[in-house]
């Protein structure tokens, strides 16, 4: 029902819109407020076709390797970055416009994800890209919420597997065709994991797809390792910044000031 109150879609275009403000390749089309109800939506016009159409011409006319590479990164930045995402990234959702951009449509489907659960999927994203999958294994189990049918063995095994599977060599692990896997597994051996979980395998999946209509030769999982391990240096380099330093400080002296009078009492 929140899909058809296109006042909430024109919200989440003027966000997303910001958000991808620096990404010179990706459009999205804002909504034209005079014009739009909860009933009608009215946006800027966009001249373009979706992904799926393009044959081998169009593909030569255009830099598709920059526009698939700006897309995964975009979708990452979104979702580990931004925390709120665009959910339903699916080639006719995308559109290759008329000045060589990728305009992106139909935001009736967002998604939004805490920072923590941001930083974790950093993390798996990263590790499973690496093909290790014993990370992988403490990742998942320290995401997900224990039943108590939770089997440790048996989720170490199915996890260790799968990604064994896919990881013929690190450079060809299929890290966005593995994470809905990884969830079904988890919920099979008595894991609750996320919701999120299932949405970033059905974005990267989907992801794929276009980026394969783009350009055949682009390599997700070198982009997604690249990028998550970009992502992470700038959140790590955030919490080094002067204000958490002079945060973190102020917290331990008031943390010591609490210890000092309650030894003396």
């Amino acid at each position: 029902m929140a899909e058809l109150d296109y006042r909430k879609e024109a919200a989440n275009l003027r966000l997303l819109g910001s958000n991808l403000a620096a990404y010179d390749r990706i459009v999205v089309p804002q909504p034209i407020d005079d014009y739009s109800t909860s009933l009608v939506l009215t946006m800027d016009l966009v001249n373009g076709r979706n992904v799926g159409s393009l044959g081998p011409l169009a593909r030569q006319e255009t830099d598709s390797h920059a526009l698939a590479a700006q897309l995964f990164d975009a979708y990452l930045d979104q979702i580990l970055t931004d925390g709120f995402a665009h959910a339903d990234p699916h080639p006719g959702n995308v559109l290759l416009t008329s000045d060589g951009r990728l305009a992106l449509i139909d935001l009736g489907m967002v998604v939004r994800v805490s920072p923590e659960l941001q930083d974790a999927l950093a993390r798996l994203l990263l590790t499973l890209s690496e093909g290790d999958g014993g990370e992988v294994v403490a990742v998942m189990a320290d995401l997900d919420e224990k039943r108590e049918r939770w089997g440790s063995a048996r989720f170490r095994r199915g996890i260790t597997s799968l990604v064994q599977q896919h990881a013929v060599s690190v450079s060809q692990l299929a890290a966005e065709r593995v994470v809905g896997e990884l969830a079904r597994i988890a919920a099979d051996c008595g894991l609750r994991p996320p919701s999120e979980v299932a949405m970033l395998g059905k974005t990267l999946l989907n992801l794929d797809q276009v980026a394969n209509d783009l350009d055949p030769d682009f390599e997700p999982n070198a982009a997604i390792r690249d990028h998550v391990g970009e992502i992470m240096r700038r959140k790590i380099l955030q919490s080094a910044s002067p204000a958490n330093l002079l945060s973190a400080a102020m917290e331990a002296k008031e943390l010591s000031k609490s210890f000092l009078a309650e030894s003396t009492r």
